[in-house]
C-alpha cells in the first residue's frame, strides 16, 4: 500500500542541498540527532537515487541508517516518506 504522506509546506525540494550546512554524507551515515533527522533522510535518499539503487536497497539503507539516529523516526514515517521520495525522484 502506498503513502500519501505530502511535504506539510510548499518548500523546494531543492533547497535540501541549499543549505548554510553542507551536505556531509559521511556524518549523515553515522547517525545524526533530533533536528537534522528528516533534512538528512531527504538528503540520503536522493543520494541514494542518484546512485542508481533500487527502492528496496534504498529501504533497507535507510532502515540501518534509521536505527543510529538519535531518537531513530518512526518506521512508518520512514515508509512513507521514502514512498514520497521514491515517487518524486525515481527514475521514470
Amino acid at each position: 500500500m502506498e503513502s500519501s504522506w505530502e511535504p506539510e509546506s510548499e518548500w523546494d525540494t531543492e533547497s535540501l542541498w541549499d543549505t548554510e550546512e553542507p551536505f556531509n554524507l559521511e556524518q549523515i551515515k553515522g547517525g545524526v540527532g533530533q533536528g537534522k533527522r528528516h533534512r538528512s533522510l531527504y538528503q540520503y535518499v536522493g543520494w541514494l537515487t542518484k546512485q542508481g539503487k533500487s527502492k528496496e536497497e534504498i529501504e533497507e539503507i535507510i532502515l540501518a541508517w534509521n536505527a543510529r539516529n538519535r531518537p531513530p523516526i518512526p518506521k512508518e514515517e520512514i515508509k512513507a516518506k521514502l514512498d514520497w521520495c521514491w515517487n518524486q525522484w525515481a527514475p521514470k
